[in-house]
């Protein structure tokens, strides 16, 4: 399978950089969690040191 899109280049200025971070940051949270659950699950199963969340 192949993914290619017309017209990549497109004008920075025409960007809504604030609606990008504000999307980007609603994720923040859930990819925290996901990463402490994952690296909970593999030092459970003894395939990477348990991490101690700060």
């Amino acid at each position: 399978m192949v993914f290619s899109c017309f017209n990549q280049d497109q004008s920075l200025d025409r960007v809504d950089f604030a609606g990008l971070r504000q999307r980007l940051s609603q994720n923040s949270v859930q990819e925290k969690l996901t990463k402490l659950w994952v690296n909970r699950c593999l030092g459970r199963l003894g395939l990477r040191p348990e991490l101690v969340a700060r």
